[in-house]
């Protein structure tokens, strides 16, 4: 073999390399753990786990981006844990009607229930407007599942994105969802 064909092969060798080592790249992802909730779900490796989020008031846990500020708030998954506080007894019938109270009929994209381990939850998708300061809004893309944990924990899951986002990140809300575990 002459030293133009060598180069040839070692090129091409080093291109598909290249080209393969980014096919099937699967996204990584940070395992989120509460013990006291008996609760854990991955989220994307990179993302900032902020407890008490100071990017959407009243969440007890908050999942985005580094970039995400107050001005610039998405993609970001918000995570509510209740439990002293649910009126008597929880269940998840309450939630389901809670989270279609907060959503107009007609901005319902998707629902359905399915299982987390063996528990009953219910997933809602739908489209809102989220009033900025002024008089602008941004359209985002929600997907908000509950479900409750032997009458005394709800849970409460929200992954907000641009509704032009929305198609891109699906995977990674799917993941998300897919990962929770309750012990």
């Amino acid at each position: 073999m002459d030293l133009g064909t060598l180069k040839a092969k070692i090129a091409v060798s080093i291109i598909l390399a290249v080209l393969l080592s980014g096919c099937g790249a699967q996204p990584k992802y940070t395992k989120y753990d509460n013990p006291k909730f008996d609760f854990s779900m991955e989220y994307p490796e990179g993302w900032v786990s902020d407890a008490n989020s100071n990017i959407i008031g009243g969440s007890d846990m908050s999942f985005y981006p580094a970039s995400v500020t107050r001005e610039n708030s998405f993609p970001i998954i918000t995570l509510d844990f209740m439990g002293d506080a649910l009126p008597p007894p929880p269940d998840l019938n309450y939630f389901v009607q809670f989270a279609k109270s907060i959503t107009k009929k007609e901005n319902i994209l998707d629902e359905k229930y399915f299982n987390i381990g063996n528990y009953n939850a219910y997933e809602l998708v739908s489209r809102q407007n989220l009033k900025n300061s002024g008089n602008s809004s941004t359209p985002i893309a929600v997907t908000h599942v509950v479900f409750v944990k032997d009458g005394k924990f709800a849970y409460d899951l929200r992954f907000m994105v641009t509704d032009s986002e929305y198609e891109k990140m699906k995977p990674t809300i799917e993941h998300v969802i897919n990962s929770i575990a309750i012990s």
